[in-house]
């Protein structure tokens, strides 16, 4: 959709490491819509993005479920295929691990402790736990009294053999399985240092190479002398202080992932859009009525990444997130749900007290129905009969229901395939736009592409305007998205990949200047320092116990939020120039305020004049951030967590139409004119 005037338009020097160019942007030519969601990350349950992560759980091994030790503990040793630390250690005395569903309170196995036996636990990994000074820490163990006398369990905050906050609950004899409760909190706030001699199993990172942080603060249970007592789906989180709008999120990652209060947080991607899905889907566990009802009843399952999955932070825990935030969500479900089931699912999220699965609903906690969101059927399933089969009747079965219901709003879903530029030439395409067709424009294909490089945005150009192409040609009205940009990176070069990746996106739209892509969002956002579980390094959030801090691939995504605006502008494009820099050109509902966005992917200086043809503006304030550098390997270590981060760059001014900057070697920026008394300039 850009023009591609050449002659006078273009003026190219080069001269050693600098090069020249002019740009021309029509102010007055408004191509399209950019769409609003634009900005966001994908999360699922690998590199502990959930439990570890943003699940406000403080315990690995909740439900000890994961095999014994020696010592007869759940976890100890870390025993297990692909354990990456224990989740409990013994302390003293006696332990007996059940293996069975007939002692567990939930799932397949219980913990016992006997004759003043004691437990310990130290988080993800082992990697220790930090505690706030005077903060108050709750949480609750389900547990069983074997014997016929009474007993006392004592829960403590640790830093070594130092108990920093203890409760102890009474539990009578021969008592069947109850809910202990308690609140905690530390008389001193714990620590978390680098070590090179950890005692837990963190694997080598780009930040810290084959050191670790590591916190000082544990949780243990411990039962009375002579006592004997099984433990089943225990929880220690901070209190609301330290949970997003009280849900069972963890504050300080939210804080990073989101804006709140509609202000976009000096370290905050500004995410309009989350995304819980991907390969986590496709376990056989994975089904949404085993996620209802209270978190400590839900089964445990085999997890696509770990074994012994938690299903305590699941699609509804997400839904109250995203509602809590103010922000547009997908969800992506297993694509062997059965369509009476996701009928059934309509009819939870959406319906009132007056049918059976909104009565259920409103017991599980959530009165009010949830609010629309995107639904999308698979996770990069194989294009077959089989699954547009599947698409076709799932999506069918939640449309009739929801004209039952009659809800007011249309339901959006998403097709996952991961479709291969020479895909778009297979009869199995036309066949799943065909099968989608009913649902006309509330519909879009979830392609994955390729992020660590910035020629992946070539490639991605190439097969979404092909497919463009395609859906005009059969008279669909499917849109399109990337719900996962996949690398292995999350450095400098990851950072300019997305940049420049996010401009091509925003420029796709249709003939009626309607976005024609609707959402980005970028695959495992976040990241466990430390604690990566596979090749996907290319967290957008790193997080410890104690801290919080964006990635180059992060910050990226700032840059884009905060110069978000609604109108997508034309400019003369040229390959002359285009090669090194790659363009976005877009205008505020007013047209007062344009933004231009500009990745140079060349190891040159591009000294640049921005002609706003059409801008009728004598005098603006113009700011330009910049994120650069001369290794694209630049990661942001928890010491210098700024290291790589966008930077408030040279003053420059509006003169005769004209903005002149020179945009350094692989660099990305964004320059801002503002033409408005009230406009917002980013400083």
């Amino acid at each position: 959709h850009m023009s591609t005037r050449l002659g006078p338009v273009l003026l190219l020097v080069r001269l050693g490491c600098v090069a020249s160019f002019a740009i021309d942007i029509h102010a007055d030519r408004i191509l399209g819509t950019v769409s609003p969601w634009l900005r966001g990350v994908g999360i699922e349950h690998v590199n502990h993005e959930l439990y570890g992560g943003l699940y406000s759980q403080m315990i690995f091994g909740e439900s000890f479920e994961e095999p014994a030790g020696p010592d007869g503990l759940s976890g100890s040793g870390a025993v297990w295929p692909g354990a990456q630390g224990e989740t409990w250690r013994l302390t003293s005395c006696c332990g007996a691990w059940l293996n069975s569903p007939a002692h567990a309170f939930n799932g397949l196995a219980a913990q016992q402790l006997r004759d003043g036996g004691a437990m310990v636990n130290f988080g993800l990994g082992a990697q220790g736990m930090f505690f706030h000074s005077g903060k108050p820490y709750e949480g609750y163990v389900y547990a069983k009294n074997l014997e016929d006398v009474d007993a006392e369990v004592t829960f403590a905050l640790l830093e070594g053999n130092v108990t920093l906050g203890s409760y102890t609950a009474f539990l009578p004899r021969k008592q069947d399985w109850t809910k202990l409760e308690f609140v905690l909190a530390s008389t001193s706030e714990t620590s978390c240092r680098e070590t090179v001699r950890p005692r837990s199993k963190c694997q080598r990172t780009r930040e810290m190479g084959y050191a670790c942080i590591e916190c000082s603060g544990s949780f243990s249970i411990q039962v009375s002398d002579g006592a004997s007592v099984l433990f089943d789906s225990a929880l220690l989180q901070p209190g609301a202080w330290g949970r997003f709008a009280n849900t069972t999120s963890r504050l300080d990652i939210v804080r990073s992932l989101v804006n709140i209060q509609g202000k976009t947080g000096a370290a905050s991607m500004g995410n309009t859009v989350l995304r819980l899905g991907g390969s986590m889907t496709n376990a056989d566990g994975y089904r949404w009525k085993n996620f209802i009802g209270r978190p400590e009843k839900r089964p445990p399952y085999v997890g696509t990444w770990y074994r012994y999955a938690s299903g305590g932070w699941r699609f509804f825990e997400f839904l109250q997130l995203c509602e809590a935030a103010g922000i547009y969500c997908v969800v992506t479900i297993n694509n062997l749900e059965t369509p009476a089931d996701m009928a059934d699912w309509v009819e939870y999220l959406h319906g009132n007290e007056s049918t059976t699965w909104g009565r259920q609903r409103i017991a599980d906690g959530h009165p009010a129905p949830f609010k629309p969101f995107c639904v999308e059927i698979g996770n990069e399933q194989l294009l077959n009969d089989a699954f547009i089969q599947n698409v076709a009747m799932i999506s069918r079965a939640m449309t009739i229901k929801a004209e039952q219901l009659g809800l007011p709003f249309q339901l959006e879903f998403a097709v996952g395939h991961n479709e291969d530029i020479k895909e778009l030439q297979l009869n199995e395409t036309v066949k799943m736009l065909e099968a989608v067709r009913p649902l006309g424009e509330h519909v879009m294909w979830d392609f994955h592409v390729g992020g660590d490089s910035t020629r992946d945005a070539l490639n991605s150009w190439e097969l979404l305007t092909g497919f463009q192409q395609l859906a005009a040609e059969l008279g669909s009205a499917m849109k399109v998205g990337v719900f996962e940009e996949n690398g292995v990176r999350h450095d400098l070069a990851r950072a300019l990949g997305h940049a420049r990746q996010n401009n091509r996106f925003s420029r796709l739209v249709d003939r009626t200047g309607a976005p024609f892509f609707l959402i980005d969002t970028t695959a495992n956002g976040l990241q466990a320092l430390g604690w990566n579980s596979n090749a996907w390094d290319q967290g957008a959030e790193f997080y410890l116990p104690n801290k919080v801090w964006l990635s180059p691939l992060g910050w990226s995504q700032h840059m884009i939020s905060e110069t978000h605006q609604p109108h997508l502008l034309e400019f003369e494009d040229s390959p002359t120039w285009n090669s090194s820099l790659d363009v976005l050109a877009v205008a505020s509902e007013s047209g007062r305020t344009i933004v231009v966005r500009v990745v140079n992917v060349a190891n040159e200086t591009a000294v640049t004049s921005l002609r706003l043809n059409g801008f009728d503006c004598k005098e603006a304030a113009v700011s330009v951030r910049e994120m650069w550098g001369a290794d694209l390997n630049a990661v942001n270590p928890p010491s210098n967590t700024s290291a790589v981060s966008p930077r408030l760059g040279k003053p420059v001014k509006l003169s005769d139409g004209e903005v002149r900057y020179s945009f350094r070697p692989f660099s990305f920026s964004t320059v801002t004119v503002a033409c408005e008394k009230d406009a917002v300039v980013v400083v």
